[in-house]
């Protein structure tokens, strides 16, 4: 009896899983269908006139493209002057994009943004499942996949719905991390999670501080010995590699 018990249970929360990927594939979708039917248009001014399709441009849009195209005319050493004004993690991830190709780059990357957000609201949700907390991880997919402004920052150029997308996977890797036992697979999510966090504190300097207590809390709340304080510190260094790129 306990162990059908234990195969209906493992069979809900498998068919729960389902569910919830259903949803975050059905939401990309929609995504997709509004990126492909988004008209171009001509944004910019004097010299610099950019044509914007696939993508809507953000309240820093422009900036971030005049980054874009300077890395594209003088590649990584590019003197252009917003690129020193401005975090350059965003325009260079435009600019590895367009090796895709550069006349549909802002689509492919509206795309890319979309596909990660997805995955990201769907990966929380899918480790609260194997929580205290499973009652809430349908809602929780439902409150971050189906709020408008949230949502459809993935189609707006400008990092905050890579930002959000991060932080959703690094607190789905601290949520699993947290209820595991093997001491492996526990340090690999911290390492990722850390290189995660190291790239969103490249797009906005301002989450290096958001980014550095996960380290420091995940220390805190497992063993505190030493291998767990050198991997600690091996996280923090990670991060705080990317603010030297």
């Amino acid at each position: 009896m306990a162990s059908k018990s234990k195969r209906a249970r493992s069979a809900t929360k498998r068919n729960l899983s389902k569910t919830l990927l259903y949803w975050a594939s059905a939401v990309f979708l929609i995504k997709l269908a509004i990126i492909f039917r988004i008209e171009g248009v001509n944004s910019g001014s004097g010299n610099q006139v950019y044509f914007i399709d696939g993508a809507w441009l953000g309240a820093d849009g422009e900036n971030y493209l005049k980054g874009y195209f300077g890395l594209v005319r003088d590649g990584f050493f590019s003197g252009e002057e917003i690129l020193y004004k401005w975090p350059a993690g965003y325009p260079l991830l435009i600019y590895f994009l367009s090796f895709l190709g550069e006349s549909w780059v802002l689509t492919t990357l509206s795309i890319v943004q979309s596909a990660v957000f997805s995955y990201a609201a769907y990966f929380l949700a899918n480790e609260l499942l194997k929580t205290r907390l499973k009652n809430f991880a349908f809602l929780t997919l439902m409150i971050v996949i189906c709020n408008p402004t949230l949502s459809l920052s993935s189609i707006v150029i400008g990092y905050e719905s890579l930002v959000a997308s991060g932080l959703l996977i690094s607190l789905g890797l601290f949520t699993h991390s947290l209820s595991t036992s093997n001491n492996g697979k526990d340090t690999q999510y911290l390492i990722i999670s850390s290189l995660i966090l190291g790239y969103i504190s490249m797009l906005q300097p301002r989450y290096l501080a958001t980014g550095l207590l996960v380290p420091i809390i995940w220390f805190i709340y497992k063993k505190r010995d030493l291998l767990s304080a050198g991997i600690t510190v091996l996280s923090l260094i990670l991060m705080l590699c990317f603010q030297q790129l």
